[in-house]
């Protein structure tokens, strides 16, 4: 959760990983409170190179809680590369419907 509040150390992170290897490299990420860092984060991993970003939708602080799937879109409204939706997905139908809310991959 300390990198959530850091975007730029988890694209460094990732940049970092893109030069080591030759295998596509993607982050999962949970939600912040403000979006905005969220997305930030997960435009410059896209910037950097990541392949694909999967976003849980809950914060750090959040277990229980419903997923915030309106967060995942905002996401996925934001970068380019693929994004996978993470949280309370426990069926096939549960999946058509987070795909139909989201807008992911």
């Amino acid at each position: 959760s300390q990198l959530l509040k850091r975007p730029e150390l988890s694209a460094d992170m990732v940049a970092s990983a893109r030069r080591r290897t030759s295998v596509p490299v993607a982050i999962k990420i949970r939600i912040n409170n403000d979006i905005r860092i969220t997305t930030e984060l997960a435009m410059r991993a896209e910037h950097v190179g990541a392949a694909w970003i999967t976003v849980h939708g809950r914060t750090p602080q959040q277990r229980c809680q419903p997923v915030n799937y309106d967060a995942i879109r905002t996401v996925k409204d934001a970068v380019g590369v693929p994004v996978v939706a993470n949280g309370d997905i426990n069926s096939l139908a549960d999946a058509a419907r987070v795909r139909e809310q989201t807008g992911v991959n």
